[in-house]
């Protein structure tokens, strides 16, 4: 499975250049996508998440067009998304929201939906807390929550953007293994700041985002 992105560009209103002719071919993994505050990181994801329509340029996973003329409504269907800021919904337990999200998604059939939840509760290392309200959980929880939300239709490319700043070291590392581990079925594609030894310990490749332009790429044994 790989990702081939090709000239990608994304200029908003009032003639702010995001992203400048972006090519990159994306290996199976995990895949980390480095750079500073304003580089460009999460409007590449965005648009990958089909939340963001490119000015130019197209992305194919497999061959198929996710971003492009036609590609809009298949990304939407073959990508999750894991926002930088984690939603909060006190009141509910985990299986109670995503049952929401599952609804929300299209997962109409009841039995299949709870099979689905059941198995993301369990992938993402939520099982002994899926009985609490989340207005008792904090950031780690919270983004497993949030990593289960997007995994919950099964889709074939995860984009994950930058983690919550509030983490301590134990729960990125934490979190950067579970990443790892959802890589061996799946791509995973991950934003970050800075170049943490966890995340760099199971990424197959990775690019470092300068100005809205690839400046370095790497995979297997290239890497730093």
């Amino acid at each position: 499975m790989t990702i081939e992105i090709r000239g990608l560009t994304k200029v908003f209103q009032g003639r702010v250049r995001a992203l400048a002719e972006v090519t990159l071919s994306v290996p199976s993994g995990v895949f980390g996508l480095f750079g500073a505050t304003g580089a460009g990181k999460s409007t590449l994801l965005r648009i990958l998440a089909g939340l963001v329509r490119p000015t130019s340029g197209k992305v194919e996973l497999d061959g198929r067009e996710l971003v492009g003329p036609v590609g809009r409504d298949v990304g939407l269907q073959m990508v999750g998304y894991v926002p930088q800021a984690s939603g909060r919904y006190p009141d509910l337990t985990v299986p109670e929201y995503l049952n929401y999200v599952g609804l929300s998604r299209g997962l109409d059939d009841r039995t299949l939906r709870r099979r689905r939840i059941a198995e993301v509760v369990e992938l993402v290392g939520l099982a002994e807390a899926a009985h609490r309200n989340m207005a008792e959980f904090g950031g780690e929880l919270l983004r497993r929550v949030s990593v289960a939300a997007a995994l919950i239709t099964d889709p074939r490319l995860l984009v994950i953007d930058e983690l919550p700043g509030r983490l301590t070291p134990d729960e990125r590392a934490s979190l950067w293994e579970l990443a790892g581990a959802l890589g061996e079925e799946r791509m995973v594609m991950v934003s970050s700041r800075t170049m943490d030894d966890g995340l760099l310990r199971v990424c197959g490749g990775m690019a470092v985002l300068a100005d809205g332009r690839v400046t370095y790429s790497a995979e297997g044994d290239r890497l730093p």
